[in-house]
């Protein structure tokens, strides 16, 4: 089974819309339209998140829970234009790394700006001393 058919199994399992399971995840209709579609498929956390909520009914009343909680920003992205906070992308291997990376330091506290992004697009695949990160 592709993962477009699993997503969609797991939507129709919670008797979810597609725009309820986007509510619930944080994502956009055209993500979960894209995952569905075979597009694409769900990184990092949402593919986690999408196990969890495949493998334990209690995961959807716990994200109900915190839906409109604004404590957490999700980061603004297009994976159909390559965009990440409206910095274009030069690919999807770029794109799909950078969105990993940055989603995974926002669950620590991080809030990136469109700056920060223009800036790892830009020295994507570099490794930058830990001073200049400090510095910067």
């Amino acid at each position: 089974m592709g993962l477009e058919n699993k997503v969609a199994l797991i939507r129709h399992h919670l008797q979810l819309s597609q725009s309820q399971l986007a509510t619930l995840m944080n994502v956009s209709v055209k993500t979960v339209q894209g995952w569905e579609g075979g597009r694409y498929a769900p990184n990092g956390g949402n593919e986690k998140l999408l196990q969890l909520l495949s493998a334990n009914k209690e995961m959807k009343p716990m994200l109900e829970k915190y839906k409109n909680d604004s404590t957490f920003a999700p980061l603004e992205r297009d994976p159909e234009q390559l965009t990440i906070m409206g910095v274009q992308m030069p690919s999807k291997e770029v794109y799909d790394e950078l969105v990993f990376a940055i989603t995974n330091q926002m669950y620590e506290g991080y809030e990136p700006t469109a700056e920060d992004v223009r800036h790892f697009r830009d020295h994507f695949g570099e490794l930058t001393p830990a001073s200049e990160i400090i510095k910067w």
